[in-house]
């Protein structure tokens, strides 16, 4: 059985895995299977563990990233701004009176 190459010693989860961080979900699931079955669980469990925690990482940050990445703009592409807002309004005094160390039931 031939030896397998390590993996890059690294803290990054693109690196690890082999990527580029602008990758989209579906290629960073086909590099994450590609290096899973080169690096199988009864071959090199150590290896797997660490394939395994950087795709989960990568994932979540590639997820996450597709999902907010316009969480504050508007329709119109534009900051948007919620000050005038009354729930806005609301809910921004309710946070900081919690952060007051006030009961802010009273203010929803």
């Amino acid at each position: 059985m031939s030896e397998l190459p390590p993996l890059p010693e690294s803290d990054d989860p693109f690196e690890v895995l082999g990527v580029a961080r602008d990758i989209d979900a579906d290629e960073l699931r086909r590099a994450y299977v590609r290096l899973i079955k080169l690096y199988r669980p009864d071959r090199a469990p150590v290896e797997f563990a660490q394939i395994r925690a950087a795709y989960e990482e990568a994932r979540m940050r590639v997820t996450t990233w597709r999902d907010y990445s316009d969480w504050d703009e508007d329709d119109e592409g534009e900051a948007a701004d919620d000050a005038g807002d009354p729930v806005f309004e609301r809910i921004t005094a309710a946070w900081t009176a919690l952060a007051d160390g006030e009961d802010a039931r009273a203010i929803l």
